[in-house]
C-alpha cells in the first residue's frame, strides 16, 4: 500500500453519500489544519520554543494539536464521523475564541466553528456553539477590551449573527433531502420485491397479510389495516396488525358513502390522509395511540377493491406520495 493510500485516503465505507461527503470534507480539512500547524511550528514557534521563550500560548498552539488531529484521522477511519465532527468543532472553537482584548479581526476569525459546526452537526449543536461564541464576546467586550471601537465592533459582530442565521435557516437541508430519498427507495425496492415474491400466489388471505407485514416491518409504520369492498358498497376489514394487533378477520364495516376517509379514499380513488386536528367523523377509525394517517385505494384497473389504512404514532402528517 503506497503512502497516499495508507494515510491520505479515507478506508471506512459510509453508506450514507452525504455522510460520505462530509467525510471526505472533514478528512481533508483535518489534514489541513495539520500541515498549517506544522508550518507554523517549523517556520515561526521553534525557534522560541528551544530557546525557552515561548509563552504559554505558543506552547499550546505547538504542542496540543497533534492530539486532536490523530484522533479525528482515527474516527473517521473507524467510521464515527459524528464524534469526530465534534472534536473538530472545539478544535475550531479553542482555536478562534477571543481570550485577548476584542478587534473586528477577532470575531471574523469565529466564523471558522460557526461554519464548521453548520457543515458537520445538527442544528441544535448550532444553537450551542452560537451561545458559546455569544458569551465569550461579551466576556471579552467587557473584561479583557479596555477601549471598544463600537463601528467596528458591530460591524463583526453584525456579519457573524448574518452568517449564523444563515447556517440555521439552511442547515441539514439537503441532508435530510438525501435521506429522505435514500429511504424512499429503500421502501420502492422492498414493495418491489413483494411484489415478485407474491406474483404466483392464488391465496388472497397471503397476499393481504404480506401486504400488512411489509407496511408494518419494512416500510417501518405501526399500525395498518386491509377494507375489502363486498358487493353492496360496504369496504369490510379483512386483515389488521401493529400496535399489539396481528389478525385476520372481519371486524368493522364502512359504507362508500360515510364521511370517513377509508371511505373518501375508495369513492376519489386516491390516497387521502387525516390528523387528529380533523373532524372526528374524518378520523373516526384512527386508534387512541396515533397522531395520523393515510387511506390508500386499492384498484385493479379502474374498479376499486379495497382500501389499505395505514396509521402512524409520529407527529408529522403522513404525505400522500409517501406510499
Amino acid at each position: 500500500m503506497s503512502l497516499r493510500e495508507r494515510f491520505f485516503k479515507i478506508h471506512h465505507f459510509y453508506t450514507n453519500p452525504v455522510d460520505w461527503q462530509r467525510a471526505r470534507g472533514l478528512f481533508f480539512m483535518n489534514w489541513l489544519m495539520a500541515f498549517a500547524w506544522a508550518a507554523y511550528t517549523f517556520l515561526f514557534a521553534i525557534d522560541d520554543v528551544s530557546a525557552g521563550k515561548a509563552n504559554a500560548a505558543v506552547l499550546i498552539a505547538v504542542f496540543f494539536p497533534p492530539i486532536p488531529f490523530v484522533f479525528i484521522y482515527r474516527l473517521l477511519q473507524s467510521g464515527r464521523l459524528a464524534t469526530a465532527s465534534r472534536l473538530f468543532v472545539v478544535l475550531c472553537l479553542i482555536g478562534t475564541l477571543p481570550f485577548t482584548p476584542l478587534n473586528a479581526m477577532a470575531i471574523l476569525l469565529l466564523t471558522v466553528p460557526l461554519v464548521a459546526v453548520g457543515a458537520l452537526l445538527n442544528r441544535r449543536a448550532l444553537v450551542v456553539v452560537a451561545a458559546v461564541i455569544a458569551m465569550s464576546v461579551i466576556y471579552s467586550a467587557l473584561a479583557l477590551t479596555p477601549s471598544l471601537n463600537i463601528e467596528e465592533i458591530g460591524i463583526g459582530v453584525a456579519v457573524l449573527f448574518v452568517d449564523g442565521v444563515f447556517l440555521y435557516v439552511f442547515q441539514t437541508s439537503a441532508g435530510e433531502v438525501v435521506s429522505h430519498s435514500i429511504s424512499g427507495a429503500e421502501q420502492i425496492e422492498q414493495i418491489v420485491r413483494f411484489a415478485n415474491e407474491t406474483a404466483n400466489i392464488a391465496n388472497e388471505n397471503t397476499i393481504l397479510a404480506g401486504t400488512i407485514n411489509v407496511v408494518r416491518d419494512h416500510l417501518k409504520y405501526a399500525y395498518a389495516q386491509i377494507y375489502l369492498l363486498d358487493e353492496y358498497g360496504n369496504l369490510a376489514q379483512r386483515v389488521r396488525t401493529g400496535l399489539g394487533v396481528d389478525v385476520v378477520a372481519v371486524r368493522e364495516n364502512f359504507n362508500i358513502g360515510d364521511a370517513n376517509i377509508i371511505s373518501e379514499s375508495a369513492r376519489v380513488k386516491r390516497p387521502v390522509t387525516v390528523s387528529r386536528e380533523d373532524a372526528e367523523p374524518r378520523r373516526s377509525h384512527l386508534l387512541p395511540a396515533v397522531e395520523n394517517g393515510i387511506a390508500i385505494p386499492l384498484l385493479h384497473g379502474d374498479r376499486v377493491i379495497g382500501v389499505l389504512d395505514v396509521q402512524s404514532e409520529a407527529k408529522p402528517h403522513l404525505a400522500a406520495t409517501r406510499l
